[in-house]
């Protein structure tokens, strides 16, 4: 049986299954090369007005706040017609010990105010400095008790007091408002005809450029897939060696079940008092289950305990080598990186193997099954 000869034939797969040869005609080729460029044009199209309008014409609220609450302060910006949403708003967590923070808001060339709800709960907070910066404009900063002027209650606040170095405020309601009025600034330059943003958008845009074809070349007859893979062994060993014993599901009745075969090769009976550590909170004990991977886990520690480490971490290792497996043979046989893609959809998937299971080693043989059936080599 050849699944991989009958999926080649297949547009959808050219690129995963065995680096597949391109035996398209000459005027198909040319079309698809026409294709790319077009797709290198729209994809720096996208970055340059990505760029444009997420980082040249927003503007950045750069606050100094001291609080004796940990809490969340808000930032509203008016729609058109003057009036405030959820979906005009950006917030940050403020608490004690931390004063500076920074948050992107809308373009502040074209509001006249914003609204800062700066608690939800009952807090004693102090604004030290405001700054507005925005590319093109001069930075908008609020220091002195004068510059504070411009800023006003509008429901829930106990008190506001100006001072020498910033505003005090008192909040005792879980919904306060303060309004802050912003003057008019004159365009200093364009961002497009400025030296250094054109800099910086015409480097943007070569990255953009240079970002496409290493994406090409990195996605080219499926290179990135044990690239990806090596990438979530990396995750997986850190998990491993980090995590503390039982943080993941029913960890250690799998262990007491590998541990009990380092001394035992035959299951046990049902009710046998060796095995009374080996039972779950619900009353089952996986040496019940008929997995053989408890008899290879505990024949695997008997080996290694010269090693002298916690049982627990050697089944761990174990389970990171049966991925480590599959990667590396990933790296060897083009044909078996399609079946690496199931680990990339979610980390819940290869995070099986970051602890002692019996769902990783069936994962794993099921994996070499599948390659086995759809192999080139498969009978």
């Amino acid at each position: 049986m050849n699944l991989f000869r009958s999926l080649s034939k297949q547009p959808a797969y050219p690129a995963l299954l065995a680096g597949l040869k391109d035996e398209s005609a000459p005027q198909q080729r040319s079309t698809t090369k026409t294709g790319h460029w077009g797709s290198l044009v729209l994809f720096v199209l996208i970055l340059m007005t990505g760029y444009y309008f997420l980082v040249v014409n927003s503007g950045l609220l750069q606050l100094e706040i001291e609080t004796d609450t940990r809490t969340v302060f808000k930032v509203y910006w008016p729609k058109k017609n003057g009036h405030f949403s959820e979906r005009n708003m950006t917030e940050l967590l403020i608490e004690p010990g931390k004063k500076t923070y920074s948050v992107r808001i809308n373009n502040t060339a074209k509001i006249d105010y914003l609204r800062l709800d700066p608690s939800e709960k009952t807090a004693w907070i102090t604004i030290k400095q405001v700054r507005i910066k925005q590319w093109g404009y001069p930075d908008y900063l609020l220091r002195s008790q004068g510059d504070f002027e411009n800023l006003e209650i509008l429901s829930g606040v106990e008190s506001l007091t100006r001072q020498d170095q910033g505003v005090t405020l008192q909040v005792k309601s879980s919904d306060p408002q303060l309004k802050l009025h912003l003057p008019n600034r004159e365009r200093l330059f364009s961002p497009l005809t400025d030296p250094t943003d054109a800099a910086r958008l015409l480097s943007v845009a070569l990255l953009a450029i240079a970002g496409y074809f290493l994406f090409r070349s990195f996605f080219k007859n499926s290179s990135f897939l044990p690239v990806l893979g090596a990438i979530a062994l990396g995750l997986i060993v850190t998990m491993a060696l980090i995590s503390d014993f039982n943080t993941h599901p029913d960890e250690y009745v799998h262990v007491t079940a590998g541990k009990y075969f380092t001394d035992h090769t035959l299951p046990p009976q049902v009710g046998d008092p060796a095995i009374t550590d080996t039972y779950s909170v619900y009353g089952v004990s996986r040496l019940h289950s008929g997995e053989i991977i408890y008899l290879l886990a505990g024949k695997y520690l008997r080996l290694l305990q010269p090693l002298y480490l916690e049982p627990f971490f050697l089944l761990r290792l174990f389970n990171v080598l049966l991925f480590g497996a599959l990667v590396l043979f990933a790296f060897t046989k083009k044909d078996f990186r399609f079946f690496l893609l199931p680990f990339l959809i979610s980390p819940q998937i290869w995070y099986i193997f970051s602890y002692f299971n019996s769902d990783a080693f069936a994962t794993f043989l099921s994996l070499l099954a599948a390659y086995q059936l759809a192999g080139k080599e498969s009978a």
